[in-house]
């Protein structure tokens, strides 16, 4: 029986799986709750979630550049 359901697979390395566990602990979410809360309000804000991912994109790259 089909549920109209994927799975999703995301590496993340340890720090920063017990970085993001620790914030998303006080607001009693698991970090797959919050996955898909942020992708619910990617849905639902398509142009918001547009403009900040490339925004946050931007600034990724400019902290890898300092970086290297």
């Amino acid at each position: 029986m089909e549920t109209g359901m994927i799975t999703v697979e995301i590496e993340l390395d340890e720090e920063l799986m017990r970085r993001v566990e620790a914030v998303l602990r006080s607001y009693s979410i698991t970090i797959e709750q919050a996955v898909v809360l942020f992708l619910e309000w990617c849905v639902e804000n398509p142009e918001l979630a547009g403009r900040e991912l490339l925004r946050w994109k931007r600034l990724q790259e400019e902290v890898g550049q300092d970086v290297c």
